[in-house]
Formats: C-alpha cells, sequence, structure tokens
C-alpha cells in the first residue's frame, strides 16, 4: 500500500476493505455512537441540524481528510 499514490479518502476506503472485518465494523460502532451522541447534544443547543451543516460545510469539508486519516490510523493499529 502506498499512501502517497491516493487521497486520504480513497486510502481509507482500501483499508475498510482489506482489514479486518470484526475491526472495521467495531470502528464503525464507535464512530456511530460518537455521532449519535453529539447528535443528541446539537439538538440541544441548535435544534436546525441541517441549517448547522449548510452554516459550516467549509469547515466540515476540511476537516474529512483528518478523519479519513484518523480513523485508518485506528483501524490499522488493531489490524497488525
Amino acid at each position: 500500500m502506498d499512501i502517497f499514490n491516493s487521497t486520504p479518502r480513497e486510502k481509507f476506503y482500501e483499508i475498510l476493505q482489506n482489514a479486518n472485518r470484526n475491526l472495521v465494523a467495531d470502528e464503525i460502532d464507535v464512530i456511530l455512537q460518537k455521532f449519535i451522541a453529539m447528535s443528541m447534544i446539537l439538538e440541544q443547543t441548535n435544534p436546525n441540524l441541517q441549517s448547522f451543516i449548510n452554516e459550516n460545510l467549509d469547515q466540515i469539508y476540511s476537516s474529512l481528510d483528518d478523519m479519513y486519516l484518523h480513523i485508518s490510523g485506528e483501524i490499522l493499529s488493531k489490524n497488525e
């Protein structure tokens, strides 16, 4: 796997396809738990989630590569 010939997104999906299936499922569960918790918190302070997303879309997209790299690292560190 050459990390320099693909984007973080491409590498993330490659890792999902090749890593241990149980590790991937566990990591997705962790992500979904965090997502649900953060959504619940956000709804308490700003009930219109879609408006928040629309207002912060640039920042959300700029953070995607960091998130792909973080999740990939979590999966790879457990897959060894």
